[in-house]
């Protein structure tokens, strides 16, 4: 079980070190594209329930 937790541990770290370092330039890539994929979506639907409100 100290072993898992150890293990755990130094994944966290890892995955902070990694966002600390180069993952936010990534993530913010994805975001802008999930961004660009879902806007349109959105757009319609706020379109599609006003014409029905």
């Amino acid at each position: 079980m100290t072993e898992f937790k150890l293990l755990l541990q130094f994944m966290g770290m890892r995955w902070v070190g990694d966002i600390l370092s180069w993952q936010p330039a990534k993530w913010a890539a994805n975001m802008s594209i999930l961004l660009l994929i879902t806007s349109p979506s959105i757009s319609l639907f706020f379109a599609h329930t006003r014409l029905h409100s």
